[in-house]
């Protein structure tokens, strides 16, 4: 099953460090796909052409987001993810101009270094 959703690698440095985190907690994902911060889920844009994401994103400002994250943290049972703690404001501004609402659901960004499943 393909999945399409928008999402933000990491890079650089920083997207070795957390690899090789992801690489011993959670083998199986970091084989499916590099670190990363889904942006919009495939619920969010199943229904979105891809040429009218592509033209939304490249209507709007054109500045890298940076986004700041804490320390790992469990969740449902086995999972860790690092969480968001700084940056927010302009990942949730990404979100609606991609999907051209204010009326959107507010996810807390995180990367997801072992995924519960």
């Amino acid at each position: 099953m393909i999945r399409r959703q928008l999402t933000l690698f990491l890079s650089g440095e920083v997207a070795a460090a957390v690899e090789a985190v992801r690489r011993v907690v959670d083998p199986e994902q970091y084989r499916l796909i590099p670190a990363h911060v889904t942006l919009c889920r495939e619920e969010e844009v199943a229904e979105i052409p891809i040429d009218e994401l592509e033209a939304r994103l490249a209507a709007g400002p054109a500045r890298r987001i940076t986004l700041a994250f804490g320390r790992a943290e469990p969740f449902s049972d086995h999972g860790i993810q690092l969480r968001c703690v700084a940056g927010g404001a302009e990942f949730q501004a990404l979100r609606e101009l991609v999907l051209a609402s204010r009326e959107i659901a507010r996810p807390r960004p995180h990367i997801t270094l072992a995924h519960p499943r």
